[in-house]
């Protein structure tokens, strides 16, 4: 009887992994095609700032395409902006972003390997390795390093950015819009919070567990400035995961919570937002 009833516990687990594993590789695909299907438009034809295509290439050597954007008019640059958008996202969907910075600025629109016009496989080593490299192709497209990085994340961006920070010794400031804890309470929007504890562990090979990347940066670069924005409305990545967050070093992280706003990027294309991310440049780092 009892070797019955196991036989049955490990059928059940085999099946709702199996299961849950099909719902997260069908919600991914769906996410990434409609990612890869969009098209953008500048929203500001007269604009200054267009963007131009820098190329770079991932772990395994396979060229990826980003965009640099750069005031024509601009002589005093010393800052490179570095923008990781979400899984769902497209890196020109940083561009309102562009037009409301301050001309010293130029921008990293960084795509990810797998996304959008981009070949290859989408994995936190490849995409760490990729915006690396497209750090090096931007600098090199300027003809000089600009000694003053600030990265900006939304949701999966802000673990790539966290990840990153480590290897950049010009980072002085980090902005994150909806940064989540991990992967696998980010997983139990779509799976629910039971089956997503369970089988999570067995299905993400990438956790991206942003409390630990938190602690281990503040450890090892206590200067930098760090903000969080998340919105108060965010159903898929809750304002309480910023909280938690940001109790973790509440010392060193400031945190804007943000009365209207949901997840998608595009609500944060708002003046209030700009100033809070460009102000940031203007002030001195923090011990």
């Amino acid at each position: 009887m009892t070797s019955l009833i196991n036989i049955a516990a490990a059928s059940l687990i085999t099946v709702t992994v199996i299961i849950s594993y099909q719902i997260i590789r069908l919600y991914l695909r769906q996410r990434s095609h409609q990612c890869g299907n969009r098209t953008w438009s500048h929203p500001h034809s007269h604009t200054t700032k267009k963007p131009m295509s820098i190329h770079y290439h991932d772990q395994y050597h396979k060229p990826q395409k980003g965009y640099l954007v750069v005031d024509i008019d601009a002589n005093n640059l010393d800052t490179l902006m570095i923008y990781l958008h979400g899984k769902s996202g497209l890196a020109l969907d940083w561009m309102p972003f562009t037009e409301n910075a301050p001309s010293n600025c130029a921008h990293l629109l960084i795509e990810y390997p797998g996304v959008g016009e981009n070949q290859g496989h989408f994995s936190e080593v490849n995409n760490i390795h990729a915006i690396l490299s497209a750090i090096d192709a931007a600098h090199q497209k300027l003809n000089k390093t600009l000694v003053n990085h600030h990265m900006v994340g939304h949701s999966l961006g802000c673990s790539l950015a966290l990840r990153t920070a480590q290897h950049l010794p010009h980072l002085k400031n980090i902005t994150l819009i909806s940064p989540f804890w991990d992967a696998i309470e980010a997983s139990a929007t779509v799976l629910g919070k039971t089956v997503a504890k369970t089988t999570s562990p067995l299905l993400l090979w990438d956790t991206y567990e942003n409390h630990r990347y938190l602690e281990k940066l503040k450890q090892t670069k206590p200067n930098i400035s760090m903000r969080f924005i998340h919105g108060q409305n965010d159903t898929y990545v809750p304002v309480s995961d910023s909280l938690r967050l940001y109790k973790l070093s509440p010392n060193w992280i400031t945190l804007y919570i943000i009365q209207g706003l949901n997840h998608e990027l595009a609500y944060y294309c708002i003046p209030l937002v700009y100033q809070l991310i460009f102000q940031q440049n203007e002030t001195k780092t923090r011990a």
